[in-house]
């Protein structure tokens, strides 16, 4: 389909979970069309004659080959070669141009916007690149806050009482020159941030763990993502203090 819309290739590394990006893509107002098709809320935006800022051709991974690899296949395909790359729910492929990630649909927008308007300004994407992140994404947290108050405050309350001892964590793993156990907390501490929709602090965490994965020192790093941290966490303390909307 070709409506003059910039095209991405999206290609989803976990199968089992692509109506959640989908759903997430299209929340961004971006409007996928994949395989099996979009979900039906993007497809009654299309309708609706919704215009998207980009067109996404979104695959799925398929049985005995990984989403690095089906992202060279297509790549490799008349017509795909030049379109920048988006691969959703695993990490960037090296030695390709064009193309970023993103870990968690709460950023899949940001990626996909990022990844455009490098495209567009021709400049290639580093892998992981993202646009400008909120401190604390009130879409994503209301989300999360969707399935019940008592479990959000839960949630977010064990996040909060772990989050100093997982960034004191990091810094003795550095300390002690283990960058790939500091690469590993900073790892997991970028998940779970950015299932909360905490966007700045997920991004200072890839940078942290992308510093310790190409032996840097990650001490400058740190020092940013606690930074991050520290915002994240009074913005989400101010949202647990008010009650949810229509309580």
């Amino acid at each position: 389909m070709n409506d003059g819309c910039p095209r991405v290739l999206v290609v989803v590394g976990d199968d089992t979970g692509r109506q959640g990006w989908c759903t997430a893509l299209g929340a961004a107002g971006f409007l996928p069309e994949g395989v099996d098709g979009p979900p039906a809320a993007i497809l009654a935006a299309r309708r609706a004659g919704a215009p998207p800022p980009a067109l996404m051709a979104v695959e799925a991974g398929l049985k005995g080959m990984g989403p690095v690899l089906l992202a060279r296949a297509l790549r490799s395909l008349p017509g795909m070669g030049g379109l920048p790359l988006l691969l959703l729910g695993a990490g960037a492929p090296a030695g390709l141009e064009r193309s970023a990630s993103a870990d968690t649909p709460a950023v899949a927008g940001a990626a996909a916007r990022g990844l455009l308007a490098a495209s567009a300004s021709g400049v290639a994407a580093a892998p992981g690149a993202q646009s400008e992140q909120p401190v604390l994404d009130p879409a994503v947290v209301a989300r999360v806050r969707a399935y019940g108050e008592p479990m959000f405050q839960q949630l977010v309350g064990q996040y909060l009482d772990e989050l100093p001892q997982r960034l004191a964590q990091i810094e003795q793993a550095l300390g002690r020159g283990d960058l790939k156990g500091g690469g590993g907390i900073a790892h997991a501490l970028k998940g779970s941030s950015g299932s909360l929709g905490m966007g700045r602090l997920w991004q200072a965490c890839g940078t942290l763990e992308k510093e310790c994965r190409e032996g840097r020192d990650g001490l400058p790093a740190l020092a940013a993502v606690r930074t991050q941290a520290e915002a994240a966490a009074t913005a989400m303390r101010a949202v647990l203090a008010a009650p949810p909307a229509g309580a």
